[in-house]
């Protein structure tokens, strides 16, 4: 079905029993969950009626479990299962029964990346659901999306400045909606975004980009920080840019932290923080570089490091240099903003 037929009938509460989003843009996927969330779920029942689950972390009983179970204290349940290409064969049979009469109380929503439709799995999904193939975008529907997306933040850019965007960080809607966030905190309030700007933000994907400054302060890998920080600053990104991504790096490691010493495994940790396996065990290995001590340490280093930027008391240079070696020597005794 047409992606925004299904996203405007959702939008008018017209919710239907089973979903099924596959494809490569996993922006389009995340963008039409997000809005059935917004409509079936009630953040004062949510942890009795909403289920996030992967393919490879779970079974077909525990899926018909969950579906089957009745709401509690609402009129509805959401569960999603991602992934589902990554179910067995037997546990996709387990499924693909279910749907041939669904419970009328359960949202169901199921998703997958790129599929044969002539499988008989996948054929009958997608017979017995409302589906929305979400396939990549041409260059031409990036450039009129980021120009789209900048007009709902009533700023201003020319085709030229978007062009640059989807050369520099292709074509996916994730990538481009990151990149726009961080154009929308650089301009500061400014209505109007140049090629100028596109370059200043998002030019150093040729070498560097923010995630590798973030990781390396994960890691707690100074050397590497300060080199890719020099990069950074002679390229002339904002230094306020730079400390907003660094203080989410360590708000991400203090919550996942928090959980791990509350004793949550992998499992229970995902679920909350909706991390693909490859960050979960990347941030669950940083966040144990840090005890929560010095991660709150941390924290109040870079509630310094703001301060200083915005009195103007000492350069930019020098409060990034600063405050990347504290991150990333937290606890040595030698922390230069406490």
């Amino acid at each position: 079905m047409d992606f925004k037929t299904v996203k405007y009938n959702i939008r008018n509460n017209k919710i239907d029993p089973v979903y099924f989003f596959f494809g490569d843009e996993d922006y389009l996927i995340d963008n039409l969950i997000e809005l059935i969330k917004e409509k079936v779920i009630d953040s004062q029942t949510k942890d009795f009626n909403y289920d996030n689950l992967y393919g490879d972390e779970v079974n077909g009983n525990d899926i018909i479990n969950l579906i089957t179970s009745l709401p509690m204290m609402t009129d509805r349940r959401l569960v999603i299962i991602k992934s589902i290409q990554k179910l067995s064969v037997s546990d996709k049979k387990i499924l693909s029964k279910y749907l041939d009469s669904p419970v009328e109380s359960t949202i169901l929503v199921l998703t997958a990346n790129r599929i044969d439709r002539r499988r008989k799995f996948y054929s009958k999904v997608v017979k017995k659901s409302t589906w929305v193939e979400c396939k990549p975008v041409y260059d031409d529907t990036a450039v009129s999306w980021i120009m789209k997306r900048f007009r709902q933040q009533e700023v201003d850019i020319s085709k030229p400045a978007a062009s640059i965007i989807v050369q520099l960080v292709g074509t996916s809607l994730g990538s481009i909606d990151n990149e726009i966030n961080k154009i929308m905190t650089y301009i500061e309030g400014q209505k109007s975004v140049d090629e100028k700007v596109v370059y200043q933000v998002v030019g150093f994907y040729k070498e560097f980009n923010i995630w590798n400054l973030t990781d390396a302060v994960g890691n707690k890998d100074y050397i590497s920080a300060y080199k890719i920080l020099n990069y950074f600053l002679e390229e002339g990104v904002s230094a306020a840019l730079l400390l907003i991504e660094l203080t989410g790096r360590i708000i991400l490691l203090m919550k996942i932290r928090i959980m791990l010493e509350k004793g949550m495994n992998k499992y229970s940790i995902k679920k909350i923080m909706h991390l693909k396996n490859f960050f979960l065990n990347l941030y669950i290995k940083q966040a144990k570089n840090f005890s929560l001590p010095e991660l709150k340490e941390c924290l109040q280093a870079l509630q310094f490091a703001d301060q200083s930027l915005k009195t103007g008391y000492i350069k930019p240079k020098m409060v990034l240099t600063l405050i990347i070696h504290d991150l990333t020597r937290i606890g040595s005794g030698e922390i230069f903003y406490t």
